[in-house]
């Protein structure tokens, strides 16, 4: 029998002084760099769950969530112990004032990258999709703010 299960995360931005955009990339013990992200516990909300996971497994605690982005991929693998998994994941954006990050025993590195490193860096197609999507948001509202302020 199938097993359905659902993680919700954050794609995490950094600006710099100099306005430079970076973003949060992580390296699970398995060796694959990711966003962070993890299982939804009971009565949680999906953004409940993306905050709690972003702080246990970077310590974040600063995490301004921009509530006009949302993102869901699915993707099926399968486990040696449940079999056959239908995962899905939603994605929230938020931008975090600190670069100091502790990573939980569930990861063995991190990196704030600029975007295209940051695309290079992750793992999985769903993923790479998810940053993407992101990054065309916020080039989309820094575009938004110059016209209105140039009008």
């Amino acid at each position: 029998m199938p097993h359905h299960d659902f993680a919700a995360g954050v794609v995490v931005f950094h600006v710099d002084a100099d306005a430079a955009r970076t973003y949060l990339v992580i390296k699970s013990a398995g060796g694959h760099w990711e966003l962070p992200k993890g299982h939804a516990e009971p009565g949680e909300t999906w953004r409940q769950t993306a905050v709690r996971e972003l702080r246990e497994e970077t310590g974040v605690d600063d995490i301004q969530l921009i509530p006009e982005f949302s993102r869901q991929i699915r993707y099926v693998f399968r486990d040696r112990n449940k079999g056959i998994i239908y995962k899905t994941v939603r994605f929230a954006l938020g931008r975090t004032q600190s670069t100091a990050i502790q990573i939980s025993d569930e990861h063995t590195d991190f990196a704030f990258l600029a975007f295209e490193q940051a695309l290079e860096r992750l793992t999985h197609i769903g993923t790479r999709a998810v940053l993407r999507d992101a990054e065309q948001f916020m080039q989309s509202r820094i575009a938004l703010v110059q016209s209105s302020a140039s009008g």
